[in-house]
């Protein structure tokens, strides 16, 4: 299934974070304690890896047992153990009766191009999370305020200055309202949308410049399903922010017991309130075609306007109102 350049970096709690390379080693540095070339399974290739002496995490930063199968020839996920070279777990699926037409040690579904395992427990589309999960790797990584938020997925660092991975894995969150949303896209306009000299009419424009724009320079992302309603909620959520002002004793208290700073916590009462969900893979529509499969769109006419797509409520609640008026009003085709 071909090769894969990674390399390792050292996070502050020592687990190796991967990032595929752009060519060669160019960017080999201090902070860097392993590189290799592997298969997408994750095995190493014969003689074609470099490692620190007496570091022992590899593939995708989990530990590895070198003791019984020789060099990253046992792979801890936490949940299981898994054998990189032949793409197998060493133990039941747990969760084997979800997916009957798999075999319960099979990886990933057998197509670790498309979906990841992060603990050895049940596979799940690369980029697609839940909210708290999503807060969650917000708060681990810092993100504190609206700058902070854009960086974090368009900046694509980390609190201690190595590249970020968690960008790539937590960007795609869903609602049965308003569909899919990309976290990029929405960060990228609620950040510029704070700043005086930039309107909210005029960040919905470029955004649909940007869009034209790609058609030429890059089709295959141009006027993706999910891109246009995430501007329209990320451009809102800034406004959202500003109206809701300061924090009660009871949302103080939230906080803490949530482990949130203030800009996180009020994400996620956003985003709850708008109807996203912890469990996007269960609630999204059956026929639905996930944001990691948009270049594969053929028509995408039908995406030059603000109303989700693959959406299974109607967006009349309350705490829609504001955004849907405004949706309804650009709700056109984009000439």
């Amino acid at each position: 299934m071909g090769c894969k350049k990674l390399s390792y970096y050292q996070a502050e709690d020592l687990k190796m974070k991967p990032v595929q390379m752009k060519s060669g080693l160019e960017n080999f540095g201090p902070s860097q304690k392993m590189a290799l070339v592997g298969l997408s399974f994750g095995m190493v290739q014969p003689g074609r890896t470099g490692n620190s002496s007496n570091y022992r995490y590899g593939f995708n930063g989990m530990e590895s047992d070198d003791e019984f199968k020789g060099n990253e020839s046992s792979l801890d996920f936490g949940a299981r153990i898994l054998d990189p070279r032949v793409g197998r777990w060493l133990s039941l699926d747990p969760l084997a009766s979800k997916f009957p037409g798999f075999s319960p040690y099979n990886y990933t579904l057998n197509n670790p191009i498309l979906f990841v395992d992060p603990d050895g427990k049940e596979p799940t589309i690369k980029g697609t999370t839940g909210v708290s999960a999503l807060i969650k790797t917000l708060n681990d990584n810092n993100v504190h305020d609206l700058a902070s938020f854009e960086h974090f997925y368009r900046g694509n660092f980390n609190k201690s200055g190595s590249v970020n991975s968690e960008a790539g894995t937590s960007r795609y969150i869903y609602s049965k309202r308003w569909g899919w949303a990309d976290m990029k896209h929405f960060s990228f306009f609620a950040n510029k949308s704070d700043w005086t000299i930039l309107t909210q009419q005029y960040m919905l424009d470029y955004g649909e410049g940007h869009e034209r724009k790609s058609e030429k320079t890059e089709p295959s992302s141009a006027w993706d399903y999910e891109d246009l309603p995430s501007n329209l909620l990320g451009v809102y959520f800034e406004q959202w922010l500003e109206d809701k002002g300061g924090m009660t004793k009871e949302e103080k208290a939230k906080m803490k017991e949530n482990g949130d700073n203030e800009f996180t916590y009020r994400l996620r009462q956003y985003l709850t309130e708008l109807g996203y969900s912890d469990k996007p893979l269960e609630d999204k529509p059956k026929d639905n075609t996930l944001p990691s499969n948009e270049h594969y769109e053929i028509d995408k006419s039908k995406n030059k306007g603000y109303t989700p797509k693959y959406t299974s409520e109607k967006r009349d609640k309350k705490a829609d109102k504001k955004v849907k008026k405004f949706a309804k009003s650009k709700d056109k085709k984009v000439n």
